[in-house]
This record gives structure tokens, C-alpha cells and sequence, in this order.
């Protein structure tokens, strides 16, 4: 059957097909060959906020990828009027539905526009796997001949339409005013695309997950154009039901052309993670390469993201206990490396202790007192305990916003020769009505050898010169300033946040304690504290190492505290600090005698 009889009926009149070069009916040839309307001139875009971007026409945003777009064409090897009647529209109205949205939040394609060069990386590269096959497999050389164009438009369309549904799932846009001020609306993907403004993309945190996958059939409808629909379900149904299949996710009625497309998807997606070529792209330009520690870690985000690694309950993978994640090592490891290998990612190390290593080296992992990656642990969850091996990583480092955490475990994570105690909560910052961080006692207030019913007989002032920033010591009190100084210049250790163990007051930089000191050493803290306090680097209240400041916000009570260090850029040997926390104050008889104190 002539590729081109479904133009011709739908049309209304008989044409003389070409064999390789379908025919449309006039009516249609002579509304699409009509001269166009001129395009009115750009509009000047206003000087717009961050993360805000204007509403862009299906040019603009394929303009950029002409390369990428020449290559498709030529893949697709069709005539002016087949291209320009079936593939461009399709792609116009894809472009414009997606506008310059990333395709995820945290994996592959994050960045603006991420969506549309990723689908469009995955057309060409499902066109090119087509290029060379015969289809459908095993049929006639007249079945293949009289198919096969019917067959490059399903693969091509089912490729760029396969993650459409995220838009609509994964994010929300809303939309902004002119300048750039977000307004109450947001953008309802199913009336259509956005025809004119601005927007920002938000993404959602309580969403059904995998939902997009159930998306596109029902966008293809809306972003096919109603003849090539026409075309395959009339005189291809065998072709038509494949196309449906995949984007049904339904992989036993896609069949092969759900395999060519699922792995150009992986290729595109592979590429991204490892800034490597993308196979068979001249065109993409080339990206550096990502290390290692990052493609472990961005894989570890996208398991958690997606559920993929239960928490906190009887068997789970990990546990959350308020400040980090403690992993069951094997079990995730081996699930980490078996994800990166399917996203065809490579250079992944096939023994665990490398890929341990790897991350340790960069600080990904929080290792024991003796500088191991394992942990060994006490899980306890109601009347559920048991020991396991454990890999523990800061929650800050999986995910960039505390408001993101998981809810935090009812129970207890206790690693092997300390006691059964719950990890305090976290600090009240945002909080109203929550207890304090820990409760204020001297540091010293156990009785110390030498030292007559343990009184403190610390300086009370600064010493005039710190100790060595690279310590070649056992000393744990210099080796804890300087993990503090090494974690503040790299910008590891967070300031007046929420969640911060670290806060910048006018009297100089609160360690709020004992948090900081478990962070550094969970089995040693109290020792690690101790020998800092010998420095003398801190400035004491009275007979006491520890200030209590309140935490005042919208409504919100609550008090820190911790140790001061009245000169942390001399000590610390740094340039600069951000400016005092508002939220945090001394209370006025505190202020009043001991910041005349230094």
C-alpha cells in the first residue's frame, strides 16, 4: 500500500503516488505552500529575576539546535512536503509545550532547556539505530519497502515524545508578570501550551511517582498532527499498535521499536551524567568529563528520589536520623552500580570497597572514629533491632534544601560500643515551642585529672596564635579545627541556616554544641570537645564554655547554644564571613556582662 494513501483520502481526491516520495493532496499542499504571515517583530525581553524566562516561540527555541535538527532531517529522508507537513509540525508543537524546562531535577538534563535538547538528542540517536534495520523484523522485502517510512515517523515521534509527560507530573510552571513577579496561577499543561509571558518551573515534592510514564499517549494526541495520527492508525495498524505500546509502556507490544528508542535513551541520558560523546553525535558539542564521586552521588539522589531505596522502616536500605543517612552498605552499592550500568554510564568499578573509596576521598562519606567508610550499627524500630553494615553520608550533601529530608526514623541508629540514646532533634531555627539542642552544662563539669572538682581554669582570652592549619599531631582538638577550617573554605560546613552547625553572631562564630562535635566524632565527641576547649581559642561565660542564645523569627522561640569564638577569621585564618544571623541574640543581661569580655 503507497505510503501516500492516507493523504489522498483524507483529502478527498486521488493522486499518483511516488514510491519513495509520498505525495499530499492538493488541499493540503495549497494551504501549507500559502505564504506565510510575516513574523512580527521580537518583542525587547525585560531584565528578568533568576529561574524566570519568557514564554518563546517554537523558532526560538529550535533555533538553537539547527545542527541536531539538519542531522534528523537527514535521517528521516523525506520529501520538502512530507517533512514540513508531518515532522515539523510535530516538533514545533513539542518545542513549545516543553518551553526551556530541564528534564529532571537533580539527574540528567537539569538545566534549562535540559527537556528539549535531551529529546531531541534521543530522536536522532533512535534514527540512527533505525537507519540500519530492517522492519518490522523478519517480513518481506515488499512489507519492508512499502513500511518503512511509516516506521522512521513512529520511531522518531514515540523518541521525542517518550518523557513529555513530565511537565505535567514532575513540574508545575507558574506564571509570572512582566517583571517577573510570580503570580497565583500556574500553567495547565492539558488546555494546551503557553501561547505568551513568563513562567519559572517549581517541582513537586508530594507528586505520584512515575506518573509521567502514564503521560504520553494522552499529550500525543494533543502534539501529533491529526494526519500522521490518521495515516498510521488507517493504513499501518501493525506500526500504529507498536507506537501506542511504547508510549503505553507496554515493552511486549512496542517491541523493537521500544528497544531502539529506550536505548538512545540511555544513551543521551549516559552522555549527560558522564560528560562524555553522546554515540554518533558530532554535533553535540563536547561536555567535560564528570568525576566519578559526582555520578555516584547524582545516582544515589535519583534512587532516592524515586523510591527506589526504602527508608525507615524493617529492612529498609537506609535510615534517616534527622542529620544523615546511614546506607546498608552492600545492599546499596550494588544497587547503585547496577543503576549507572543501565544508564550506560562508564568506568564503574566492579568491587564496592573501590566505589567506598572513591566516595570517602571526597568526602562524601562520613567515616568512623578510625577512619573506615563501614560502619557498624544498632538499628532499632519499635520491637525490630538489628546490626548491620552501614555507610553514613550528610543529609546536606543528598539533598540541597532540609525542607527535601525524609522524615526522620522513630527509633534509633546506634553504632557498635556506644549507648542506646535518640538523636537529638534538630536545631529549632524554624521551629516554635521546641526544646533546646542540648542542655547547658560546663564543658568540664565532670571532675578532670589535675584539676580539683573538675573547675575550669581556661584563659579567658584568645590565644594570640592559633595552631598549625595542617596539624602534625594526635592532638583531636587541632585536628577538629582543622577539619572546621578545611569544611568552612570549601564551603562543606553550612552558616545560618536552619539546620547549620555554624552561625555567625556579633560576638563572633557560635559552634553550636555538642552537634558539631558529633558531626566530627559520633563515638568520641565529648573527647574531640574537651581537647578543643584546651586551646583556649574560645572566649567562656563565666565558669562555663557555653552561650545560650535565643532564636527569635515570625512567631518563633527557641534558644541555641554552643561555643564562641570571638575572632574566627584570625583563628580560623579565613577572609571573610557572611554577616550575623538576625534570628540569633544573647539575652540582655548576658549581652550586657560578658561582650566587654575578650
Amino acid at each position: 500500500m503507497p505510503i501516500s494513501r492516507c493523504f489522498c483520502t483524507l483529502g478527498g481526491q486521488q493522486q499518483l503516488p511516488s514510491r519513495h516520495s509520498p505525495m499530499l493532496p492538493a488541499s493540503l499542499l495549497n494551504r501549507f505552500r500559502s505564504k506565510p504571515a510575516a513574523n512580527p517583530p521580537l518583542a525587547v525581553v525585560p531584565a528578568l529575576p533568576a529561574g524566570v524566562w519568557p514564554v518563546q516561540s517554537a523558532t526560538e527555541l529550535l533555533q538553537p539546535h539547527a545542527k541536531l535538527l539538519a542531522r534528523i532531517r537527514a535521517l528521516a529522508a523525506v520529501s520538502d512536503d512530507y517533512w514540513h507537513n508531518l515532522y515539523q509540525p510535530l516538533l514545533d508543537n513539542f518545542a513549545t509545550f516543553v518551553q526551556q524546562t530541564p528534564a529532571s531535577e537533580a539527574h540528567h538534563h537539569c538545566c534549562q532547556g535540559g527537556m528539549l535538547t535531551h529529546s531531541l538528542q534521543v530522536m536522532k540517536l533512535a534514527l540512527e539505530s533505525r537507519k540500519g534495520k530492517m522492519l518490522p523484523p523478519g517480513a518481506a522485502a515488499e512489507d519492508v519497502n512499502q513500511q518503512q517510512h511509516a516506521w522512521t515517523y513512529a520511531i522518531a515521534s514515540a523518541a521525542l515524545l517518550h518523557d513529555v509527560g513530565k511537565p505535567c507530573s514532575d513540574q508545575k510552571l507558574r506564571l509570572c508578570g512582566a517583571d517577573g513577579q510570580a503570580t497565583p496561577s500556574y500553567w495547565q499543561p492539558l488546555h494546551g501550551a503557553l501561547q505568551s509571558g513568563y513562567y519559572r518551573v517549581e517541582f513537586v515534592r508530594e507528586r505520584q511517582y512515575r506518573t509521567h510514564e502514564l503521560l504520553p499517549p494522552l499529550l500525543a494526541r494533543q502534539l501529533t498532527p491529526a494526519a500522521a495520527l490518521s495515516w498510521l492508525q488507517q493504513d499501518f495498524p501493525g506500526v500504529f499498535k507498536a507506537w501506542l505500546g511504547y508510549l503505553s509502556g507496554q515493552d511486549e507490544v512496542a517491541g523493537i521499536m521500544g528497544q531502539i528508542v529506550t536505548e538512545a535513551d540511555r544513551q543521551s541520558v549516559a552522555a549527560d551524567l558522564s560528560g562524555g560523546h553522546p554515540l554518533h553525535t558530532q554535533q553535540i558539542p563536547a561536555a567535560k568529563a564528570k568525576p566519578l564521586s559526582q555520578r555516584l552521588l547524582t545516582g544515589l539522589r535519583f534512587l532516592l528520589d524515586e523510591q527506589q531505596l526504602p527508608l525507615n522502616r524493617k529492612g529498609a536500605a537506609g535510615f534517616f536520623d534527622g542529620e544523615a543517612l546511614w546506607l546498608v552498605s552492600k545492599r546499596v552499592l550494588d544497587e547503585l552500580r547496577t543503576h549507572l550500568e543501565k544508564e550506560g554510564q562508564t568506568g564503574i568499578p566492579t568491587r564496592n570497597d573501590r566505589l567506598m573509596d572513591e566516595l570517602q576521598q571526597h568526602n562524601i562519606l562520613t567515616p568512623t572514629a578510625a577512619g573506615q567508610a563501614i560502619w557498624n550499627a544498632e538499628i532499632r524500630l519499635s520491637d525490630w533491632v538489628q546490626s548491620l553494615t552501614l555507610l553514613q553520608i550528610p543529609a546536606m550533601l543528598l539533598w540541597t534544601d532540609a525542607s527535601h529530608y525524609p522524615e526522620r526514623l522513630a527509633g534509633s541508629i546506634t553504632p557498635a560500643g556506644q549507648k542506646v540514646e535518640e538523636t537529638p532533634p534538630n536545631l529549632p531555627l524554624s521551629g516554635e515551642g521546641q526544646e533546646e539542642d542540648a542542655i547547658a552544662v560546663p564543658l568540664d563539669s565532670s571532675p578532670d585529672k589535675g584539676r580539683p572538682g573538675g573547675v575550669s581554669s581556661y584563659p579567658e582570652t584568645v590565644a594570640p596564635t592559633p595552631p598549625s592549619p595542617t596539624p602534625d599531631t594526635d592532638d583531636a582538638g587541632q585536628h577538629f579545627l582543622h577539619w572546621l577550617t578545611t569544611g568552612l573554605r570549601t564551603g562543606k560546613h553550612k552558616l545560618n541556616t536552619a539546620d547549620a552547625r555554624l552561625h555567625v553572631v556579633r560576638e563572633g562564630l557560635l559552634l553550636v554544641s555538642p552537634a558539631i562535635f558529633k558531626d566530627y566524632d559520633l563515638g568520641n565527641w565529648e573527647y574531640v570537645q574537651k581537647r578543643f576547649s584546651k586551646l583556649g581559642l574560645h572566649r567562656k561565660q563565666g565558669n562555663t564554655n557555653i552561650w545560650r542564645y535565643q532564636v527569635s523569627g515570625q512567631k518563633k522561640r527557641g534558644v541555641v547554644q554552643g561555643m564562641l569564638l570571638p575572632d574566627a577569621l584570625g583563628v580560623l585564618g579565613l577572609g571573610y564571613l557572611p554577616s550575623p544571623n538576625k534570628a540569633l541574640s544573647l539575652p540582655e543581661t548576658e549581652t550586657s556582662s560578658n561582650t566587654g569580655d575578650s
